[in-house]
């Protein structure tokens, strides 16, 4: 999988732009001069583009960008319920996908109480996984 993400911003006089790539493996971002100035130029910028708070410079990792992976949580019911309150902690309303002992998909109601717990209902008491992203 590739994202490619591009940007223009333009100064003045001058003219940049600014690429980051996401590959499974690592992502990227990049920034050159496309105007009619130099490289150099770009010191003289005001207002210079930032990701996360930090300035663009050359090619950055994404820790040096403050960028990390998606956080996801997994939570096991071994007691059958059919009522599950599960805090996730992950400061979002994460997708849910829930499956019993024997690995099938189950549906049921999802309620996010706050952006950490979840309350999963179910017409039928039972033990499984669920799995929040």
């Amino acid at each position: 999988m590739s994202v490619d993400f591009n940007a223009s911003f333009s100064g003045s006089a001058e003219t940049f732009g600014a690429k980051m790539t996401e590959t499974p493996a690592s992502m990227t971002a990049s920034m050159k001069e496309t105007g009619g100035g130099s490289a150099s130029n770009y010191e003289a910028l005001r207002n210079k583009p930032k990701i996360n708070g930090h300035e663009l410079i050359g090619d950055m990792t994404p820790a040096q960008l403050g960028i990390t992976g998606d956080r996801h949580h997994t939570h096991k019911q071994a007691q059958a319920a059919k009522v599950w309150t599960v805090a996730h902690n992950l400061g979002k309303r994460p997708a849910v996908t829930v499956v019993d002992s024997a690995g099938t998909v189950v549906i049921g109601e999802v309620d996010y109480l706050d952006d950490n717990t979840v309350r999963l209902t179910f017409c039928a008491a039972f033990s499984g996984t669920a799995y929040f992203n």
